[in-house]
């Protein structure tokens, strides 16, 4: 029997479908279809699904969606394809695909996770990370994270306010990492004083600083459009700080029609929305740091 083509049009709406998105569409079906749709709910149509997440013409956010899609499949066929997808060029796909697998909860698929742990990408590294310690059942802390000081470059609007926040949503980040902890109090130096020492608890939880500077920070207004501008340069130290062992620089920007009547609650909207942009957007790269530095054993 001669296989039909594949539509990618067709591919995408029932991908679309799949996760429950019949809102959006590169096509708008009739309002009773999406009623329909939305009140059945069908199993997922895991041969498309697992078709988009092997198709490397598809986009990187559709082969994204197929991973998170299918880990909710309980098929043999399905966690080999996202065990396959783990070598993907992608490190987006590879990333999702762990995470699908660590969501699947089938622990044959931890030896393709240790087999493919050394990833070149960190925040890939830490995906397989939690996934292997989630199909392990290790629930264990891995690492306390202090927030330590916050720089505000000179010139920047606000600085004041601007160390206040950025504080704040620093330390709101850092709950958001798998088997991390916020904790405010100095630990003790490493026994041995040298430089590149990372403290470890008896349980083996690693103590760690994050040192912020905010390195732009700019609102301009041009033809009644408002800009905020923000750059944001973090870096992970050994906590009591002795040593830089990650970096990580995001940036982020926000763009409005200036409110003549509120212009200033406006403007401070902005800037707090850019800098949790930039400050949430560097997650998982601290994620990659934290997992590296606690799998340094």
């Amino acid at each position: 029997m001669r296989s039909r083509p594949w539509s990618r049009s067709a591919a995408r709406w029932t991908l679309l479908l799949a996760l429950g998105l019949s809102g959006v569409a590169t096509s708008t079906p009739p309002a009773a279809a999406l009623r329909a749709v939305e009140s059945t709910s069908p199993p997922p149509d895991t041969r498309t699904l697992t078709r988009t997440l092997s198709n490397r013409r598809a986009t990187t956010p559709e082969r994204v969606a197929a991973a998170q899609a299918l880990s909710n499949v309980q098929e043999a066929g399905v966690r080999r394809a996202l065990e396959r997808a783990l070598r993907d060029r992608d490190p987006e796909v590879r990333a999702a695909s762990a995470r699908a697998l660590g969501t699947a909860g089938d622990a044959r698929s931890l030896a393709a996770l240790r087999r493919l742990r050394p990833d070149a990408v960190a925040y890939v590294r830490a995906q397989i990370g939690h996934s292997i310690a989630r199909l392990s059942g290790d629930t264990a802390l891995r690492a306390r994270v202090r927030v330590g000081n916050i720089a505000v470059a000179q010139g920047a609007v606000q600085p004041t306010e601007t160390t206040a926040f950025v504080r704040a949503e620093a330390a709101r980040m850092l709950t958001t990492l798998p088997r991390t902890e916020v904790h405010d109090v100095e630990p003790p130096r490493p026994d041995d004083h040298s430089p590149d020492a990372v403290l470890r608890g008896a349980d083996g939880v690693v103590f760690l600083r994050l040192e912020i500077a905010v390195t732009t920070l700019t609102y301009t207004v041009e033809n009644n459009i408002a800009t905020v501008r923000a750059e944001i340069q973090l870096a992970l130290t050994n906590d009591p700080g002795l040593m830089i062992r990650a970096v990580d620089n995001t940036s982020a920007s926000v763009r409005a029609n200036v409110n003549v009547h509120n212009t200033e609650r406006q403007r401070q909207q902005m800037i707090e929305a850019a800098l949790r942009s930039a400050v949430t957007g560097a997650a998982r790269n601290l994620d990659g740091g934290i997992e590296d530095i606690y799998g340094a054993r």
